[in-house]
């Protein structure tokens, strides 16, 4: 998220935004948690108009559900 300049309200408003889960894949790591994990991708907008690529999993803790995100996006700069 530094690295792109967006703040976690960029990241929230695009998964709160999101119209579609785009795609959906099973893991095929063995470093992974759970062997054939599902794993998400989803491409959104933020309020100012940011397209962000959020990648996860839901894992389960004991009892709870959480939410592993991978985050990135493509932010135009001007540097001279």
């Amino acid at each position: 998220m530094d690295s792109d300049g967006l703040t976690a309200r960029d990241v929230i408003e695009s998964i709160v935004n999101a119209q579609t889960v785009t795609k959906v894949v099973r893991s095929r790591s063995f470093s992974r948690r759970c062997a054939g994990e599902k794993l998400y991708a989803i491409k959104s907008f933020s309020f100012d108009g940011t397209l962000i690529d959020t990648k996860g999993a839901i894992a389960r803790e004991a009892q709870d559900e959480i939410l592993y995100v991978f985050i990135s996006a493509k932010v135009a700069t001007n540097e001279c």
